[in-house]
């Protein structure tokens, strides 16, 4: 009886787990960590922490900035629509610019405008001297910007969202839309992401199309995060980020969804301007077989406050 009724409080994978965490002996873990956590966002406003004090973390976002900059710039050249995203655009509304221990930058764009990069924008942008990569092997999932990236550690994701039409009711539209995002995302993991060879970009467009075709109704548009990414699956109204607005980020005003807090919402919760719970993320570092990003111009001799003075330039260039 007592196996039953903790079944029916945990369910059998929540009891599975607290089994694993108490043969691993951190059962208690858990509960300390949001002990801990609930004190901090008790005392201390996440939103009133002062820029990092690494100072090696710290003059490459001075640097990714003025490179947003740049980007912004060449956009606006252009024609071509953007948006801070994910962790860039939570740090532009809890912190007006880096979260303290961010190390690179994130940005979407419509589809369309995205599909646009490859055309007069990458030529001026690598005549500039930047980077452009396409990266063929993730199609469709996302194209990377930076400066001398393997020696200065600088990049920014640009990441694509599509649009498709769906029932009127809000709820279920998206429960809809995130279920068809599922099967499609195991498709392109299945025979895109993880095979060298790939079949044609058309073929993986043609099954896209064929699931968004079965969606029941079609009487309101919506727009999707990639379905390519392994991040959760984020499905918002087209009023929700347009028509885009600047936002001071770290000095450099630059595109945001039109509500940005609903925005960030849909992405993070509700707690999304509170300290989070899971962990401080970097790229590189301990357990992934290369340096943190902040750590790679020292370790080649790169003068970061010499390709900020450079970035600088180009963007009083522009």
């Amino acid at each position: 009886m007592r196996l039953i009724s903790k079944i029916r409080e945990y369910g059998f994978s929540g009891l599975a787990r607290k089994a694993v965490l108490r043969w691993l002996k951190i059962e208690n873990h858990e509960e300390k960590i949001k002990t801990l956590n609930y004190f901090l966002n008790k005392f201390h406003e996440c939103s009133q922490l002062p820029p990092t004090d690494d100072a090696d973390l710290r003059i490459m976002q001075k640097c990714d900035v003025v490179f947003l900059g740049i980007f912004d710039k060449l956009c606006q050249k252009h024609k071509l629509t953007y948006w801070l995203d994910y962790g860039t655009l939570l740090g532009a509304v809890r912190h007006h610019g880096f979260i303290p221990w961010d190390d690179d930058t994130d940005l979407a764009m419509p589809r369309e405008d995205y599909n646009r990069l490859t055309d007069a924008f990458k030529l001026e942008f690598e005549s500039l001297g930047f980077s452009f990569d396409e990266r063929p092997e993730r199609p469709m999932m996302s194209v990377g910007l930076g400066y001398k990236h393997h020696t200065t550690g600088i990049w920014t994701d640009i990441y694509p969202v599509d649009t498709c039409l769906a029932d009127k009711d809000q709820f279920l539209a998206k429960n809809n839309i995130k279920a068809i995002c599922e099967l499609y995302r195991n498709y392109y993991v299945k025979n895109y992401y993880k095979k060298k060879n790939h079949e044609s970009l058309d073929k993986l467009a043609e099954y896209k199309q064929s699931l968004f075709s079965n969606l029941p109704s079609k009487d309101s548009e919506y727009l999707i995060h990639p379905m390519e990414t392994m991040a959760p699956i984020t499905v918002s109204k087209p009023e929700d980020i347009y028509p885009i607005k600047k936002m001071l980020f770290d000095g450099f005003e630059l595109n945001v969804p039109q509500k940005t807090e609903l925005y960030l919402q849909q992405m993070y919760g509700k707690s999304f301007m509170k300290f989070p719970s899971e962990g401080v993320e970097h790229h590189g570092g301990e357990g992934t077989g290369r340096p943190p990003l902040k750590d790679w111009a020292k370790l080649n001799n790169v003068d970061m406050n010499e390709v900020y003075e450079h970035l600088l330039k180009v963007y009083n260039s522009l």
